[in-house]
């Protein structure tokens, strides 16, 4: 089958990022996370005491989408909130967070490092160069 848009760079990245998700998120649906979940776990471990806000800003998740990731992580006891004021918590991972994150961080990297190996190693700096152009790109 010809497909028209081979080389359009977008469609690319939706293919690459599909198979890859995919792959991911069966290895953190055993640790009975989603990749979202996972990553504001993760966020909330290395910059404790922020906001709720901030860190949905941050990670560009309206508050909307935000706050059910938060409740679900509070509500398994992997993440606490401290009172800031009338309407502000500020977030900590409790001790099974900090263990879960652990594990999650090893898998992830374990992952990382098998995905960017499937990119030639004269390409795979670049490769990161440009996709993290891209990341920033408005």
């Amino acid at each position: 089958m010809q497909v028209p848009f081979q080389n359009f760079p977008g469609f690319l990245l939706r293919q690459a990022t599909a198979s890859a998700m995919s792959e991911l998120n069966d290895i953190l649906s055993a640790m009975k996370l989603r990749f979202g979940e996972a990553v504001v776990l993760i966020i909330i471990d290395s910059n404790p005491g922020q906001r709720q806000s901030k860190f949905g800003k941050e990670l560009n998740i309206a508050s909307a989408n935000m706050a059910p990731l938060v409740n679900k992580l509070h509500d398994r006891g992997l993440i606490r909130r401290e009172r800031l004021d009338g309407r502000s918590y500020a977030l900590h991972t409790s001790e099974d967070g900090k263990a879960l994150v652990e594990k999650v961080m090893m898998a992830m990297e374990a992952f990382e490092t098998k995905l960017v190996e499937k990119i030639p190693k004269e390409l795979q700096k670049p490769f990161l160069e440009a996709l993290q152009h891209l990341a920033k790109a408005d």
